[in-house]
């Protein structure tokens, strides 16, 4: 892989999607007393359910990595560090945050505002109420490796913590 890069603690402020309405998926009612007991039957686990639309964590996706690569693309990571929250802004300043991303520098990220992800989790919820989600997205010459968790911070979600990588495409 040419590159693994994390940050936690992040808070990038994308304010694109309102967290209001945002929840697990609905839990099925119990069943009413009266009918007889069946056996239990396979679900799938309510962490494996997406909790939010394909469309909006979509957009959180390109958002970020669209953000990341306008900072590679000018050497200026300091709207970055402003986008960010208090703590991200505690544990990454600009320079930091250069050095940190230098590994994708020189790639497009860009390209996956026009490619589909593929993904490895689909958004869910922790115990915290954060949400995670990981995935790449395949071009022509190499592979885009993401993943992002999300907190809900004034009825937003913001970045909280990123992982981009670039390797390449099967086949190169």
């Amino acid at each position: 892989m040419r590159a693994s890069i994390i940050i936690i603690a992040s808070g990038l402020a994308l304010g694109l999607l309102p967290v209001a309405g945002l929840a697990k998926a609905p839990r099925q009612a119990p069943a009413p007393a009266t009918q007889p007991a069946s056996p239990p039957t396979a679900q799938v686990p309510a962490q494996a359910q997406p909790v939010l639309p394909y469309p909006q964590a979509l957009i959180l996706i390109r958002s970020a990595l669209s953000s990341l690569q306008d900072a590679d693309d000018t050497g200026n990571y300091d709207v970055l560090y402003q986008l960010g929250a208090q703590g991200f802004q505690t544990a990454n300043p600009p320079q930091k945050l250069a050095a940190t991303f230098a590994g994708v520098r020189g790639y497009n990220l860009k390209s996956v505002l026009v490619l589909e992800p593929q993904f490895t989790q689909v958004p869910q919820l922790d115990a915290n109420g954060m949400m995670s989600m990981s995935g790449f997205f395949i071009s022509d010459s190499y592979r885009i490796n993401f993943s992002l968790i999300y907190a809900p911070q004034d009825k937003q979600w913001r970045l909280f913590g990123l992982s981009a990588g670039v390797q390449p495409a099967a086949g190169n």
